[in-house]
């Protein structure tokens, strides 16, 4: 693991919440343009949360080094 600065690691969490905020906006739109014949006509309507996960758990991760980082100072 690479020792980043605080400063560094903060920079990169704002960034990641930024992009997750980015990708539920655009499930949103995905959701809403969903229109009801096509609900009823498809087994599988909802569009894939992979990469709304995959950012939640960096940004878990990135908060957990900036405790321990600051449990160390």
């Amino acid at each position: 693991m690479r020792d980043d600065s605080k400063e560094t690691l903060m920079k990169r969490l704002e960034k990641l919440e930024e992009n997750l905020h980015i990708e539920r906006m655009r499930l949103h739109r995905v959701i809403d343009n969903t229109g009801w014949g096509a609900g009823m006509r498809r087994v599988k309507t909802t569009p894939s949360f992979r990469k709304e996960n995959e950012l939640m758990r960096k940004i878990e991760t990135l908060k957990d080094r900036i405790r321990k980082l600051d449990a160390n100072d």
